[in-house]
C-alpha cells in the first residue's frame, strides 16, 4: 500500500483534466492535418496521397512517411467519423494504453513505490509529453509501443510478442531506429535456435518488403521524398554545434520552466556511462536500459536535429533511469510523505495554470461554433479551395470532394488554376477581399484578458476569411515561404 495517496491522485485528475481538455476545447493544429490527409485519402478510397504535402509524387502516393504512422490517423477517422472530436478521443484511448505500460515498465524494479511514482508523475505531467498529447502526435503512440515491447522483453522473456511492437515502432517515424534496432537485437538472442531465428528474420523483413512492394520497389520514388522530408529534421553543423544542440538546444529554452529536465537528462547519461564502463571493468553483463539510452542519444546526437516534439521516447528513458538511480538515495528520507506531496504539488502548478487558462478560452475554441461560422461563408459548391488555419481541414473533411485544404507554406502539388473558388482563413489582416470576420467578445475579468494577451494562446477568436484569386494565392504562399517560389 501507499503511504501517500497524493500521487496516484495526480495521476487520475491529470487524466480527467486532459479528457476535458480534448473533449470540450480542441483546437486543430497544422502537424495533427498534415498526418490527417493522407489517411482521410485512405479512407475515401483515394489511396495514401495528400496535396498538402510538398514533396515530389506525394499526391499520387505518400512514401516520405513511414507507413505505420497513418495507421492510428486511418483509425480514428474511421471510428471517430473524421470529426475533431472523434480523432481526439481515439488519441486519448491510445495515450492512456501508452502511459499504462510505462507505468508497467516502471514498477518492473520498483523497491520504493511512491518515490517510483513520483518519476513517473514527472513524466505523465512533463510539458513535452503534454504538448504532443494536445497536438494529437503519434509520439505517444511510439512511448507505449516502446514500453510494451520493453516490457515483454525484460519481464516476460517473450520476444515473439515484443516483436509485435517492435516493427511497428520502427515503421512509425526514424526516430525511433536505433531503439527499435537495439531492442530486435535484444529479442533476436533470447531465440533458442537457428530456426526461431531465421523465421524472426523473415517476418521483421515482410513489412518492409509489402511497403515497397506497393510502390513497385521504385527506390528513385522513395528516396525523393524520403529523404526530402528526412533534410528538414536532421542534426546539422560542425561536431561542437552537435553537442550543443544536442546536450542543450534539444531542452532549453523550450524547458525553461522545468530545470529539472535538463539536469535528469545530463544525470542519465552520467548513470548509464558509469554502468557500462563499470560492467566492462569487471567483465559482468552489460546494462541493457544503459545501452538502449545510450544508444538512442548517439543516434539522435548523430541524426536528430534539436525538436522537442521528438522527445518523449528520450524523456521516458531519462526518467526511468533516473528513478532507477536515484529512489535508493530518496528513499532513506523521513517524512518522505510530506516530501512526496510537495514534489507532487509543485509539479502541477504549470500544468495546473495552463489547464485554468486553456478552460478560460473554452467559448473561443468551440471548433463546431467556427465550422458552422465557415459554412454559411462558403457557398454550397463544387471545386473550391481553402487555405490556411487548420481547422479549415475538417472543414473540407466534412464537405468532400467539394473542397480541398491546402497549407500555404506547402503549395507545390497545388494547381491554384484548377479552383473555381479559393478561400484563405487566417488570423491575420490581409489585403485581399475581406467575406467574414469571426470574432467573440470575451466574458473573462480583465486580468485573465490580460494573461492571454501576454501568452499569445491560440483560439478561434479573430479568425478572418478571405476569397483570392489565383495570382493571390500563389502571392500570399511566397510571403508564407520567406519570400521562396517552388
Amino acid at each position: 500500500m501507499y503511504k501517500t495517496k497524493a500521487p496516484v491522485y495526480s495521476i487520475i485528475i491529470g487524466s480527467l483534466i486532459v479528457l476535458l481538455c480534448i473533449l470540450f476545447i480542441p483546437i486543430a493544429w497544422l502537424d495533427e492535418v498534415m498526418d490527417l490527409d493522407p489517411a482521410f485519402n485512405l479512407l475515401k478510397g483515394n489511396g495514401l496521397q495528400s496535396k498538402i504535402w510538398p514533396y515530389s509524387g506525394s499526391d499520387s502516393y505518400l512514401v516520405a512517411n513511414l507507413p505505420f504512422r497513418q495507421v492510428p490517423y486511418f483509425l480514428a477517422l474511421y471510428i471517430g467519423n473524421s470529426s475533431i472530436y472523434g480523432v481526439r478521443i481515439f488519441f486519448f484511448f491510445i495515450s492512456a494504453l501508452s502511459f499504462y505500460m510505462v507505468y508497467r515498465v516502471f514498477t518492473l524494479e520498483i523497491k520504493n513505490k511512491e518515490w517510483f511514482l513520483i518519476f513517473f508523475i514527472l513524466f505523465f505531467f512533463d510539458k513535452g509529453i503534454w504538448e504532443s498529447l494536445r497536438s494529437v502526435r503519434t509520439e505517444i503512440m511510439q512511448v507505449g509501443l516502446f514500453a510494451t515491447a520493453l516490457y515483454f522483453l525484460l519481464s516476460k522473456q517473450k520476444p515473439w510478442i515484443a516483436l509485435c511492437f517492435i516493427l511497428p515502432l520502427v515503421l512509425t517515424h526514424p526516430a525511433s531506429w536505433a531503439l527499435g534496432l537495439m531492442l530486435w537485437i535484444y529479442a533476436f538472442f533470447m531465440l533458442n535456435n537457428s530456426k526461431q531465428k531465421f523465421v524472426y528474420i523473415v517476418l521483421s523483413l515482410l513489412p518492409f518488403i509489402l511497403w515497397f512492394y506497393s510502390f513497385e520497389f521504385d527506390i528513385d520514388f522513395f528516396s525523393k521524398q524520403f529523404f526530402s522530408a528526412s533534410s528538414d529534421h536532421s542534426s546539422k553543423g560542425n561536431f561542437l554545434s552537435k553537442i550543443y544542440n544536442h546536450f542543450w538546444k534539444r531542452f532549453f529554452p523550450y524547458y525553461y520552466p522545468a530545470p529539472w529536465v535538463f539536469v535528469l537528462w545530463i544525470l542519465a547519461h552520467i548513470f548509464s556511462i558509469k554502468k557500462i564502463f563499470i560492467a566492462y571493468k569487471n567483465k559482468t553483463k552489460l546494462d541493457f536500459l544503459s545501452l538502449l539510452f545510450l544508444g538512442h542519444s548517439l543516434f539522435w546526437f548523430l541524426a536528430l536535429a534539436p525538436m522537442n516534439r521528438y522527445n518523449p521516447s528520450m524523456l521516458f528513458l531519462v526518467y526511468f533511469i533516473s528513478a532507477k538511480e536515484l529512489v535508493p538515495l530518496f528513499s532513506n528520507f523521513k517524512q518522505s510523505k510530506k516530501w512526496i506531496t510537495t514534489i507532487v504539488f509543485l509539479q502541477s502548478i504549470p500544468f495546473v495554470i495552463s489547464c485554468f487558462l486553456v478552460f478560460s478560452q473554452w467559448q473561443m475554441r468551440q471548433h463546431q461554433t467556427v465550422l458552422n461560422w465557415i459554412e454559411k461563408q462558403v457557398p454550397n459548391q463544387t471545386n473550391i479551395l481553402l487555405g490556411g488555419e487548420a481547422i479549415g481541414a475538417y472543414y473540407a473533411f466534412k464537405k468532400h470532394p467539394k473542397v480541398q485544404y491546402y497549407e500555404p507554406i506547402y503549395p507545390q502539388n497545388i494547381n491554384f488554376e484548377s479552383y473555381t473558388h479559393k478561400y484563405l482563413l487566417s488570423r491575420e489582416k490581409l489585403p485581399y477581399t475581406s467575406v467574414a470576420h469571426f470574432e467573440l467578445v470575451s466574458s473573462k475579468i480583465n486580468f485573465i484578458n490580460q494573461i492571454h494577451s501576454k501568452i499569445n494562446s491560440y483560439t478561434y477568436n479573430n479568425l478572418y476569411l478571405y476569397k483570392l484569386n489565383t495570382q493571390e494565392c500563389i502571392g500570399h504562399s511566397i510571403l508564407k515561404r520567406n519570400g521562396k517560389k517552388w
